[in-house]
């Protein structure tokens, strides 16, 4: 690492003792590499932005062969559910999808009439338009704005032979939420009641809406009043604790879940209450009877005698009495209540809620504290030690990293584009100052002339300041061979290459050695 800093701060010096073509050359293939660099980043840095989103499958590879076919320039992201074009260029994309019918939204709509096909049997045409009414439903039912994707099954009516024999039509509808959304209750009537609008013979109360997890948002019957009952409930209650608790320990810094036990069966219940002191006199009957007798005895001889010739007649003896009888009879009604009562609303039996609470400075929270905001989610959940209702509270340091990777993992196209941009170059620069600094290392310095009447001292001189020079700024790096080494290869490939100036160097240097000796 030292011997490349030390070698990139000689790199102005080795630079200009280059040949003039050779820095020339350098200068021109960098000026080149910057302008393609920066060429390349203005047309890679175009900003793109999103056409459409939340594509199917068969709308996104007719969108694109659209796209191609028009030349213009598209990317599919997100597992080929966004189409992006460039922001120059997104209002023309949508004008000629939209002229296509693009996107259709899934499914297929009323389009399967446009081909007309004459030779279609009547139950073929019977199952296109079931299949229109789906599809058109699931598009328009998607457009809502906690809908991210819908599917509808109908069943049209039909008539039997007999009227018993006759079938109603039904829908099942399967909505996929977008994420952290929920359906309120009004907005599953409305699509319940847009389904029956649609389906000719088809009521509200025969439509089934469950959403992607296979929850049941239609509360109709028992067990879909109970499960709607239920959902409401328990999201009441985890808003309350949150939002209580929160402004204690700060926005995000709980989580709280609740689960309810829902009783859903009917009761009836029948009572009867008798007041024995409220009495009422309903009917009396007063009866009063009198009867009178009278009644003779007869008299005279008794027996055969008084059949006897002159015997005396018979006479008769009479005695009169009388009689009275009387009835009363009343009637008291008793004060009687009877009480029947009909339960069919869902009651909540129990509640189960769970609290996680984030610690302070990476550290849970203290056992008071956390004791206190128990106390204060039981307050606001109406917590019923005698129902069995149950409160689990703890604190723990949240853990972000999921949401960190997260956002890194969501940063724009354009932004890793630029990342990417900015490593290659200087990669670039890296390999040009390695590219460099090699052919430096190669070439090494100049060589130093030999102009005609120079002598050797001079020679020497100057080989002996370049040694020096390369010893000092060029650690590291090859040193040159020995100074005198080296004029003699040189002198020897002067004289083989050219024998004439050779012997004028030669000549020259007798004459400058013989001067200087008579001077001495």
């Amino acid at each position: 690492m030292d011997q490349l800093l030390s070698s990139l701060r000689q790199l102005p010096q080795r630079f200009a003792a280059l040949p003039g073509a050779f820095r020339a050359l350098v200068i021109v293939g960098l000026a080149a590499a910057i302008l393609g660099a920066v060429a390349y980043s203005v047309a890679q840095g175009e900003t793109w932005q999103y056409a459409f989103t939340n594509l199917t499958a068969e709308d996104s590879g007719d969108a694109a062969a659209l796209l191609k076919t028009a030349g213009v320039p598209y990317r599919l992201e997100a597992g080929g559910s966004a189409l992006a074009v460039p922001a120059a260029k997104v209002y023309d994309a949508r004008l000629l999808l939209a002229a296509q019918g693009l996107p259709r939204g899934g499914g297929v709509g009323f389009e399967i009439f446009d081909k007309g096909d004459l030779g279609v049997s009547e139950f073929t045409q019977k199952v296109n338009l079931r299949r229109a009414i789906e599809g058109e439903l699931a598009r328009t039912i998607g457009k809502l704005g906690s809908v991210r994707a819908a599917r509808v099954h109908i069943t049209l009516p039909e008539k039997g032979l007999f009227r018993d024999e006759d079938r109603k039509a039904s829908a099942a509808v399967v909505l996929t939420l977008q994420p952290g959304r929920a359906l309120e209750e009004r907005e599953v009537a409305g699509i319940r009641h847009l389904t029956a609008s649609a389906v000719p013979g088809l009521a509200p109360g025969s439509v089934s809406v469950i959403d992607g997890r296979g929850n049941v948002l239609s509360s109709e019957g028992a067990w879909g009043e109970a499960d709607g009952f239920q959902r409401r409930v328990e999201h009441d209650l985890q808003q309350r604790v949150t939002e209580l608790l929160e402004q204690a320990v700060g926005p995000g810094a709980v989580v709280a879940r609740v689960t309810a036990s829902v009783d859903a069966s009917e009761v009836q219940t029948s009572a009867e209450k008798v007041d024995p002191d409220a009495t009422a006199l309903r009917n009396e009957r007063h009866v009063l009877q009198s009867q009178s007798q009278s009644s003779a005895t007869p008299g005279g001889v008794a027996g055969a005698a008084g059949n006897q010739p002159g015997a005396p007649a018979a006479t008769a003896t009479g005695q009169n009495g009388s009689s009275t009888m009387q009835d009363d009879v009343k009637n008291y009604d008793v004060s009687r209540t009877s009480t029947t009562t009909v339960t069919r609303a869902p009651r909540v039996k129990r509640i189960s809620v769970a609290v996680l609470l984030d610690g302070v400075g990476g550290k849970p929270r203290p056992d008071a504290e956390v004791q206190r905001l128990g106390e204060l989610a039981k307050r606001a959940v109406g917590f019923d030690a005698a129902r069995g209702d149950e409160l689990d509270i703890s604190s723990s340091p949240f853990t972000r990293a999921d949401e960190q990777a997260g956002a890194a993992a969501g940063a724009p196209a354009e932004a890793k584009r630029g990342v990417l941009l900015a490593g290659g170059a200087v990669a670039a620069a890296v390999v040009l100052a390695a590219v460099l600094l090699l052919a430096l290392r190669k070439k090494g310095p100049a060589a130093p002339a030999f102009p005609p009447g120079a002598t050797v001292a001079q020679l020497e001189a100057a080989l002996a300041a370049d040694a020096a020079l390369m010893d000092a700024g060029a650690a590291g790096m090859p040193r040159l061979p020995d100074p005198a080494s080296g004029m003699r290869d040189r002198a020897k490939a002067l004289v083989t290459q050219d024998p004439a100036k050779a012997a004028l160097i030669l000549r020259a240097w007798i004459q400058n050695e013989g001067s200087n000796n008579a001077r001495s």
